[in-house]
């Protein structure tokens, strides 16, 4: 078997093992009623196995998937449960991506 073909078979079976086994959550940054207050968005890398969250996710995507109205009180709920679901899992902290942001939710923003 060529290097090349064996490359690509490696390249594809790591690619495909991410998908299944890692998952990527958004958060929007914000900017809160406090003065001085902003949350700071990113992008966290964590190991999905035995959650129910999409490959990509987000707190708005999350919401607006139930068919629920996306606001701030229910962005900070779904935030609260997602943080305690994921911080054991976390592997890595990624600057925000508006990108991934609008791919979790069907490509609206939500404000």
């Amino acid at each position: 078997m060529p290097k090349s073909v064996r490359a690509i078979m490696i390249v594809f079976v790591v690619v495909v093992m991410f998908y299944f086994f890692f998952g990527l959550f958004v958060v929007k940054p914000t900017v809160t009623t406090t003065p001085g207050l902003t949350i700071p968005g990113a992008t966290i890398v964590y190991l999905r196995v035995g959650l129910a969250l999409p490959f990509i996710a987000s707190a708005d995507g999350l919401i607006s998937a139930r068919n629920q109205t996306v606001d701030g009180t229910a962005r900070t709920a779904v935030l609260i449960q997602v943080k305690m679901a994921l911080e054991p899992r976390m592997i890595l902290s990624l600057p925000y991506s508006e990108r991934l942001y609008l791919r979790s939710t069907g490509g609206v923003e939500y404000k």
